[in-house]
């Protein structure tokens, strides 16, 4: 395996989650000291790779409580009368992308789905079918984790069109007719035949 930057995030992503769960399984305080300190060590490691200050690494990674798992998100599919895709503007990239969010610890992913698509569309749906599952490696797109995705088809049943404070714009497209994607949410597309 040669060194590259995808085999180092997961590298330094295998010995924080190793970490992690022993600081936050052990009783006895000299482990939980070592534990800490690797935890440290990875975090500086990420400030260098991702190029972002370390107090922002310690504060995101920090949150992260027991045994560290991938992160699972949930988004949905919507389509209108014309088979046009809903798809939201995000703020922070300026690119368009499937609706949908981080699954909250107290919600399954069809209840976080149906959740955010009202968030940052505006519209109630019901899920009809699930699509399939997608994922992400730690490291992809300068991000330190790995991330599994649901994928739902969703109908629309009320509601109307708004934009949220994430956005900057929801609207139907034409699925070729997307000017920027964001990061894989067109791939993902295409495993489903979309």
């Amino acid at each position: 395996m040669g060194l590259n930057l995808e085999n180092l995030n997961t590298f330094i992503d295998s010995i924080r989650s190793l970490s992690q769960t022993g600081f936050n399984f052990s009783t006895n305080p000299y482990d939980k000291s070592h534990y800490e300190k690797l935890m440290a060590l990875c975090e500086t490691k990420y400030a260098e790779l991702l190029d972002i200050p370390e107090s922002l690494v310690k504060e995101t990674l920090r949150k992260e409580l027991g045994y560290l798992t991938s992160k699972v998100g949930s988004n949905g599919l919507c389509f209108n009368d014309k088979g046009e895709l809903l798809l939201e503007k995000r703020k922070d990239d300026h690119s368009w992308c499937l609706p949908g969010g981080w699954v909250d610890a107290t919600d399954t992913p069809e209840e976080s789905c149906i959740r955010e698509l009202k968030e940052e569309t505006g519209f109630d749906v019901k899920i009809k079918k699930l699509l399939g599952i997608c994922s992400r490696k730690a490291g992809s797109f300068g991000v330190p984790h790995s991330s599994t995705h649901i994928i739902y088809e969703c109908e629309i049943v009320g509601g109307e069109l708004e934009v949220s404070f994430e956005s900057i714009d929801v609207a139907f497209w034409k699925i070729n007719d997307v000017p920027v994607w964001h990061r894989d949410h067109r791939d993902w597309l295409r495993l489903f035949n979309f």
